[in-house]
């Protein structure tokens, strides 16, 4: 089990990693062509569509994983499930494409082009069904049918996106490939599936089930774009989201390696909980909780130990302004991933889904109320001081709910030898500023090779059991 929980979370991170890594493979390139107001207008024009497409995906994403998961061992009912949730997003995403297309004639007068081309983004929730081979454990199949098309788009971007003037094609780009990419997971479906008969589907119960994770997943939308809709309406700036996008770019692929063994273990851990089986369940968390202390906490004092430099090299010197921003992110990557943990490791599985909704719809509304206040004043950084705060809260109320399955406790020794561990890799990182190496791209393939090592070296020192694993896992691949 172990085994093909570790491979499932390698071929996951590597297709979480590939969904994120073309945009964050061309920021360097697209942050010194289309510059900080074309990255701001998308930012902020995105920011409008995506609540239209997650309205339109209704919670079914990760509703569907765990149905299929639960039901895994019978394929008339998984075939049922299929194909009565494809006919419930058939009819929410062309209901909320819609209104997107509505909303887009009434309100928008700026960027429309933009707006235009961003309905494919609704349309993709449809052809979406990554839900079903994560349910199935397939993650090998979701990983390899990406990778052509992610690479396609990235060549793309760099052969036509020259200048400002191309922001459209870069915005098509970007959309077309998620398209594409959801569409090629359909082709090799049918071994998975039995026929089923269209007379005997009942799509309600899953509309009702599915709006249960439907809130906290909207809820979820909102606290990640709704930061970027209130910095343009508030400063009034392009400028300022630009540098809030490429920060929370950064953002958003490190916190994949840590949420990707999230996606992994939901099914699994689904499973567990629903046959009771709390040994194995105790087992599994005990083992996952390390591991996301072990990546979590190396990525945000790495991300602060080298971000001055990190941020010229990689951005351009007129995104400097990203560097407290990013700063921030850090800080939120280890927050987040301790409560995506609880929440989609413990909380979901267990069937508290009701109570995750809650306190992420509380975390909205206090998410928002720090924006009005803080944004105002701080700007772009004033939205990630009101991200955290709230996101702490989030935490400790699911920390709280979830110790009859974890205890809290048990995280506490290992969190200090990480913390511990960290800042010393973080001081030989930060070290490498006082060596006098002149050249910037040296002196942070430097910084981050140190950290690296460092951070390896440590965590042996101290016989911590997950870098054993790891070592484990290689001698076994060798021989």
């Amino acid at each position: 089990m172990k085994s093909k929980l570790f491979k499932n979370y390698l071929y996951n991170f590597s297709y979480q990693v590939l969904v994120l890594l073309t945009p964050l493979l061309t920021t360097p390139y697209i942050s010194r062509t289309i510059g900080v107001s074309g990255v701001g207008i998308y930012s902020y024009c995105y920011s409008y569509v995506a609540y239209f497409s997650i309205a339109a995906a209704l919670g079914i994403s990760t509703y569907g994983q765990l149905e299929t998961a639960a039901k895994c061992d019978d394929k008339n009912k998984i075939s049922h499930i299929f194909y009565e949730l494809i006919i419930t997003k058939l009819i929410t995403t062309v209901f909320f494409a819609a209104l997107y297309i509505l909303f887009l004639l009434m309100f928008t007068h700026d960027n429309r082009e933009i707006y235009w081309i961003l309905v494919i983004n609704v349309i993709a929730v449809f052809l979406d069904i990554s839900w079903f081979f994560q349910g199935l454990e397939e993650f090998k199949k979701i990983a390899i049918r990406n990778y052509i098309i992610k690479i396609a788009s990235l060549i793309l971007i760099f052969v036509f996106v020259k200048g400002p003037s191309d922001l459209p094609i870069y915005t098509l780009i970007i959309q077309g490939s998620t398209l594409i990419g959801n569409l090629t997971l359909w082709f090799g479906l049918k071994k998975y599936l039995v026929p089923i008969h269209f007379y005997k589907f009942n799509i309600w119960p899953h509309i009702r089930s599915s709006l249960i994770y439907f809130v906290p997943t909207l809820a979820t939308t909102l606290f990640s774009y709704f930061d970027k809709t209130m910095i343009g309406l508030i400063t009034h700036s392009e400028v300022q989201n630009g540098f809030y996008e490429q920060a929370y770019k950064i953002e958003s692929i490190s916190i994949t390696v840590v949420s990707s063994l999230s996606t992994v273990i939901m099914p699994r851990a689904t499973y567990l909980f629903r046959k009771k089986d709390n040994d194995a369940v105790q087992k599994l968390l005990e083992i996952s909780s390390r591991v996301v202390l072990f990546l979590a906490v190396s990525i945000t004092i790495g991300i602060i130990s080298i971000s001055d430099n990190f941020v010229p090299w990689f951005l351009g010197t007129s995104f400097i302004k990203s560097v407290p921003i990013l700063n921030a992110f850090a800080v939120l990557i280890l927050v987040d991933s301790l409560k995506d943990f609880y929440a989609r490791q413990i909380l979901i599985p267990s069937g508290e889904q009701i109570y995750y909704g809650k306190v992420t719809v509380l975390s909205v509304v206090l998410n928002i109320i720090g924006n009005y206040f803080l944004i105002d004043k701080f700007q772009a950084f004033g939205a990630c001081i009101s991200s955290i705060i709230t996101e702490l809260i989030a935490l400790f109320m699911f920390m709280y709910k979830g110790q009859k399955q974890f205890n809290w406790l048990d995280m506490l020794k290992p969190f200090s030898k990480y913390i511990l561990c960290g800042i010393g890799m973080g001081i030989c990182v930060y070290a490498i500023n006082w060596v006098g190496i002149s050249n910037l791209t040296v002196r942070v393939l430097s910084q981050i090779l140190v950290g690296i090592v460092a951070y390896g070296i440590l965590l042996l020192v101290v016989k911590d059991d997950i870098v054993f694993m790891l070592v484990g896992k290689l001698r076994q691949r060798k021989n």
